[in-house]
């Protein structure tokens, strides 16, 4: 059982996570060995936020998570720049509004699945990859909602999911050992 200061302080640390991870590019380390053995970082053109919504809820749990993604939201609503396509009220009509809804359901969802059953790397995984699939799902049928013929539609599919989606799913297995190494230590 998580108690009360536990769940406030992941929910601040969720929601730090989160700003800190719009603005943070991932990026893969490799060797370049046409450079003399030097260190470049291949960008793989996402950021941060899906790591930092999934590493909350494995971590922190659903609760915390959910109310880290909702401070978000409030954040946005009130007018700080902390999404894409805009802040205010505006963002309601945007077609990435499906994704943002999204987030908060794979929140609560990750988070009670990782904590369903006894630590395990698998579980966590599982959880990880259920909760991409939720906000892909939620952003599938936001831009349903907003794409006002099919072509357009394929368009927003190809740049919100199908185009981010293989780093995305790289960058949810290092979330996911990352998350699973930070719940062993507490």
């Amino acid at each position: 059982m998580k108690t009360t200061s536990f769940i406030i302080i992941w929910t601040f640390i969720g929601f730090l996570l989160n700003i800190i991870a719009t603005f943070t590019p991932f990026e893969i380390p490799f060797l370049d060995i046409t450079k003399g053995y030097n260190i470049e970082f291949l960008g793989m053109g996402i950021n941060l936020q899906i790591a930092s919504l999934l590493f909350v809820s494995c971590v922190g749990g659903a609760t915390a998570s959910k109310y880290a993604q909702l401070l978000y939201l409030a954040m946005g609503i009130i007018g700080e720049p902390l999404y894409i396509n805009g802040s205010t009220f505006d963002m309601f009509q945007e077609p990435t509004f499906g994704y943002i809804l999204g987030s908060i359901f794979a929140s609560e969802t990750v988070g009670e699945k990782a904590f369903e059953s006894k630590l395990n790397l698998l579980n966590i995984l599982k959880s990880c990859y259920i909760g991409l699939f939720i906000v892909h799902l939620c952003g599938f049928v936001g831009l349903l909602l907003f794409a006002p013929t099919g072509i357009i539609w394929v368009s927003f599919i190809l740049k919100y999911s199908l185009i981010p989606l293989p780093s995305q799913i790289i960058l949810v297995f290092f979330t996911s050992i990352l998350a699973f190494l930070f719940r062993r230590i507490l």
